[in-house]
């Protein structure tokens, strides 16, 4: 085990609780139990992570108990003896990693064990098919632009069109308007 194993012992589990925050906060620690003793009203937090983060947060932890003049005694192991795993339960976290990898490991084995056997043939035939199935799409998608522009195409000389009709009303009720105002003077 490569981690440091620190401890922490306080009076009052609301201390106890608070000097846990507290060192969680100060460094990049786990806090691995917090055992409370029968009688006199000690605590022990028990931390663990890499020394200089477990010493970091051991310190600060002292530091906030004796404020509140509730400190017991205090105890950085940077290496325990692998005995000591077991006993306060340091190497939980690696179990976990180990048994998720293991339970992984089985469900991709049966997975394989389970699927059924596909030839290169059979593969290329599905890709084949689906590169086709794309195509066909690919083309059916053009053929629809090719409407829409035509459509616009369409439209757009309506437009034009129904442009032209109104500039000629225009220009012809201008002209009606000229003749109205200006009558030519007959003889």
């Amino acid at each position: 085990m490569n981690r440091a194993l620190g401890l922490i012992e306080v009076i009052g589990l609301t201390n106890a609780i608070i000097v846990a925050d507290t060192m969680l906060k100060a460094a990049n620690v786990q806090m691995e139990n917090v055992e409370i003793t029968k009688g006199m009203g000690f605590v022990t937090v028990k931390i663990s992570g890499d020394v200089g983060a477990v010493k970091a947060a051991i310190d600060s932890g002292k530091s906030l108990a004796i404020s509140f003049d509730k400190f017991v005694s205090s105890k950085v192991i940077p290496r325990p003896a692998k005995g000591l795993d077991s006993v306060f339960d340091l190497d939980k976290e690696n179990r976990k990693d180990n048994k998720s990898k293991e339970i992984k490991d089985n469900k991709s084995k049966e997975v394989k064990e389970n699927s059924p056997k596909v030839s290169d043939k059979e593969t290329k035939n599905a890709e084949t098919k689906v590169e086709t199935k794309e195509a066909k799409v690919e083309t059916k998608e053009a053929k629809e632009e090719t409407k829409v522009v035509e459509k616009d195409k369409i439209s757009t000389k309506e437009a034009k069109t129904k442009t032209d009709n109104a500039k000629l009303k225009v220009k012809k009720s201008q002209t009606e308007d000229k003749i109205d105002k200006n009558p030519k003077v007959s003889e």
